[in-house]
C-alpha cells in the first residue's frame, strides 16, 4: 500500500479510487444489460417454436374439420346412405389425416356407422343420450350447431384421444320447414400421434410446453398435457383457437431461463474491469512522466489539436454522409454467411453463436435499412405505387404480423370495423407506418391495457379521405412535444428512456403519408379517459395520379 501512495499523490489515489468504483457500477449495469439482452434473445426464441406447434395443431385440426364437413354435407344430402356408402367415404378421410383413429356416424345420436370396424367394435352401439361421460359434449354439439372438440378422453374401445362431434341437420319437410337433426359425425384423433404430428415430440424441440382447455374450455379448463405447474412460472403462452372453444398453451426453455449465463458474464465483467484498473493505474503513472514534456510542448499540441479536430471534423462529415450506404455491403455479408451458416452447420453451440450474429445483423440492418430509407424519402427518391387497397385488410394484416409482441403484454387490440375501406395507396408503405404506430402503442402500453383503431371515410370540401386513429392507454405525450416526436431521433421525455429505439419510426411515417398527400399528427386523449395517446392520419381515397 505504502508503495502505491509513493507512486501515486493523493489527488490521483481519490481519482483513482472514484474510477475504481465507476468502473464496478459500469460494469454490474452492463452485466444487467447483457443478462437482460439474453433473456429476450430466449423469449423470441421460444416464442417461436411455440408459434410453429400452434401452426401444427391448428393445421391437424382443420384438416380433420375440412375432411368431416365434407363427409356432413354428404350425409345431408343422402341420409339413407348404406353402410358401404359411409365406409367408401369415410376411409379417403382416415388416410388422409394420419392422427385419425376413425370416424363414426349416430343416426339419432346412437353410433351406427364405423370406420374402420376393426378394433372399434366396442363403439358400435353407444348411445350418446345414456353415455354420462360423453352426452354433455354431444348434446352440447347438437344445441350450439357447431362442431365441438372434446377431450382428450378415454374411449369405450380403449385408448385416449380427442373427439370432434359435428351435427348434421337435415331439410325436413313440415311446415315450417326447419331443418330437422340426423344425427352426429365423431372423429376420433388419437392424442399420442396428434401430440407427434404437433411437433411436441421432437427431440429437437428445446421446450417443456404444457396445454390446458380440456373439452376446449380454454384458460379455465384442465391441463391435458405437460406439467400444470408451469402455468404458475415465468413461460411464453399463446392460444389456439377452435371451431367452437380454445387451448392455452405456455412454455418455457428445458434448461430454464439464463441458465449459466449470469455467472459467465459476472466473470468476463470482473475480467474487463481487471484490465481496466491496470490500464487506468498505467496511465496515471505515464501522464507524471509525461507532464513536463507536455508543458514544453503546449503550444505545439494546441496547433496540433486545432488541425486534428477540423480534420475530425471533415471525417465526421464525410462518414455521416456516407455511413449508411458503406455498412449495407458488409452487413449483407455477414447475414448471408450467417445463414449459410445456419443452414449447414450441425453443432448446436456454433449454431447458437451463428443465430446471434443473425439476430444482431439483422436490427443493425433494421437501422441502417431506416436511415436509407429516410435518406430516400426526405430526398423524393421513393415513388409509391398507388394500387386500389383495403385498409382495413392492411391494419389486420399489421395486427397479425405483430401479434406475438401483444400476445407477450396480453395487450387487445380491437378494431372499430371489418367492413372493406377501399383506396388507392401504397399497402406496403401504409402498411409499414400502421406497424410503426401499433408496435409503439404497445410498447408504451401497461401489461393487460387495450389498443383501439379507428377506422373511416370521411368526405371534406375537396376530397374524400381514409382516417386511420390508434388510441392507447400508455404513458402519454406531454401537450408541448406533440408536434416534436416526427422530428428524426426525437422521442418524448415521457418514453426515451424506456426504450432503445431510434426516433425514426413517426418521422418515417410523416414522410410516407405526405408522399401519399395525407397529414399524419398526434393528440392527447380526451380528458374523461386519462393517460394515454392518439396518432391519426388520414391519405386521399383516390391516388394524385387518379384522373
Amino acid at each position: 500500500m505504502q508503495k502505491i501512495i509513493s507512486l501515486f499523490q493523493k489527488q490521483d489515489l481519490f481519482r483513482t479510487f472514484l474510477f475504481i468504483l465507476f468502473a464496478i457500477v459500469m460494469g454490474l449495469v452492463f452485466e444487467r444489460f447483457l443478462v437482460n439482452n439474453h433473456l429476450q434473445d430466449q423469449q423470441i426464441e421460444a416464442t417461436g417454436q411455440l408459434a410453429n406447434i400452434k401452426s401444427n395443431i391448428e393445421s391437424a385440426v382443420n384438416l380433420n374439420l375440412n375432411l368431416v364437413e365434407g363427409l356432413s354435407a354428404y350425409i345431408a344430402a343422402n341420409p339413407d346412405l348404406t353402410h358401404q356408402e359411409f365406409a367408401k367415404y369415410a376411409a379417403v378421410i382416415v388416410d388422409k389425416n394420419p392422427a385419425l383413429r376413425n370416424i363414426a356416424a349416430a343416426p339419432g345420436l346412437v353410433i351406427r356407422y364405423m370406420h374402420p370396424i376393426e378394433g372399434n367394435e366396442a363403439a358400435i352401439g353407444l348411445d350418446y343420450n345414456k353415455n354420462e361421460k360423453q352426452k354433455s359434449a354431444a348434446l352440447s354439439a347438437v344445441e350450439k350447431n357447431a362442431t365441438i372438440i372434446a377431450g382428450p378422453l378415454e374411449l369405450v374401445q380403449g385408448g385416449i384421444a380427442f373427439i370432434s362431434r359435428t351435427p348434421v341437420f337435415i331439410k325436413s319437410e313440415n311446415a315450417d320447414h326447419q331443418n330437422q337433426l340426423w344425427g352426429l359425425i365423431s372423429s376420433v384423433l388419437d392424442s399420442d400421434k396428434f401430440y407427434a404430428l404437433a411437433g411436441l415430440n421432437n427431440e429437437n424441440l428445446d421446450l417443456i410446453v404444457a396445454i390446458r382447455g380440456r373439452d376446449s374450455l380454454g384458460k379455465t379448463g384442465e391441463v391435458f398435457y405437460g406439467d400444470p405447474t408451469l402455468f404458475n412460472k415465468n413461460t411464453v403462452n399463446s392460444s389456439i383457437q377452435l371451431p367452437y372453444g380454445s387451448w392455452y398453451m405456455v412454455a418455457q426453455p428445458k434448461r430454464g431461463w439464463n441458465e449459466d449465463y449470469r455467472g459467465k458474464t459476472l466473470f468476463r465483467i470482473f475480467f474487463v474491469l481487471t484490465l481496466l484498473i491496470i490500464s487506468y493505474l498505467l496511465i496515471i503513472n505515464k501522464l507524471h512522466q509525461f507532464e513536463r514534456v507536455k508543458a514544453e510542448q503546449s503550444a505545439q499540441q494546441a496547433n496540433i489539436q486545432k488541425q486534428m479536430a477540423q480534420q475530425a471534423s471533415e471525417i465526421k462529415s464525410r462518414f455521416l454522409a456516407n455511413m449508411s450506404h458503406e455498412l449495407r455491403t458488409p452487413m449483407h455479408a455477414i447475414l448471408s454467411f450467417s445463414n449459410l451458416g445456419l443452414k449447414r452447420v450441425e453443432d448446436p453451440k456454433v449454431k447458437g453463436y451463428l443465430e446471434k450474429i443473425n439476430t444482431s445483423s439483422t436490427r443493425l440492418t433494421k437501422l441502417i435499412d431506416d436511415l436509407l430509407d429516410l435518406s430516400k424519402l426526405e430526398s423524393g427518391k421513393l415513388i409509391p405505387n398507388f394500387e386500389e387497397n383495403n385498409i382495413t385488410e392492411t391494419v389486420l394484416e399489421a395486427i397479425d404480423e405483430i401479434s406475438s409482441i401483444a400476445n407477450e403484454k396480453k395487450i387487445a387490440i380491437d378494431v372499430n370495423t371489418d367492413k372493406p375501406l377501399i383506396g388507392q395507396f401504397d399497402k406496403s408503405l401504409i402498411l409499414r407506418v400502421i406497424i410503426n404506430t401499433i408496435s409503439n402503442a404497445i410498447k408504451f402500453s401497461e401489461n393487460g391495457g387495450r389498443i383501439e383503431i379507428i377506422l373511416n371515410q370521411e368526405k371534406t370540401s375537396s376530397t374524400n379521405m381514409l382516417t386511420y386513429a390508434i388510441v392507447d392507454q400508455g404513458v402519454g405525450i406531454p401537450k408541448n412535444e406533440l408536434t416534436d416526436i416526427f422530428d428524426s431521433f426525437v422521442q418524448s421525455s415521457k418514453t426515451r428512456y424506456q426504450t432503445g429505439g431510434t426516433g425514426l419510426g413517426l418521422p418515417i411515417s410523416q414522410e410516407i403519408i405526405q408522399l401519399h398527400h395525407g397529414e399524419i399528427w398526434a393528440e392527447s386523449p380526451p380528458g374523461d379517459q386519462g393517460s394515454g395517446s392518439v396518432i391519426k392520419f388520414n391519405i386521399p381515397v383516390k391516388s394524385p395520379n387518379s384522373a
